[in-house]
């Protein structure tokens, strides 16, 4: 969402028949950004309670999934402001870092959680010799 608002979406910078094509080209990528959105919404939950299942007896991973999706939802809130926003963003506001700070707890959130599951299962191998 953040990229369609940079220079190369600008409409002013293509003839009227390729302004045409960019503005179906952005609305695929907003269409395919909804769908995904929704699959999203939709699941996260069923996810989380399968995260907390079968990690029965670590709190700290279920922890770190709620973590996640805080992050992951506080980014994708940025996001979709930015576009509303910044329709017409400079590569000057682009490269200053459009919700960087959001991305950045949003990766290090994720990062937190695959560390947490690897130890995890580092434990399970261990204790009841179980590998991949």
């Amino acid at each position: 969402m953040i990229f369609i608002t940079g220079p190369a979406f600008h409409p002013a910078g293509y003839a009227a028949e390729q302004r045409k094509q960019l503005d179906s080209q952005k609305e695929a990528i907003r269409a395919e950004y909804n769908k995904t959105d929704a699959e999203w919404r939709r699941e996260r939950e069923a996810l989380g309670f399968l995260m907390a299942y079968y990690h029965n007896g670590r709190p700290e991973i279920a922890q770190a999934w709620d973590r996640a999706t805080a992050a992951v939802g506080a980014y994708n809130a940025c996001a979709v402001q930015w576009s509303v926003t910044h329709p017409e963003a400079g590569a000057e506001e682009l490269e200053a870092g459009a919700c960087t700070p959001e991305w950045t707890r949003a990766r290090a959130a994720i990062q937190h959680l695959t560390e947490s599951l690897d130890a995890v299962r580092r434990v399970m191998w261990k204790e009841w010799g179980v590998r991949p």
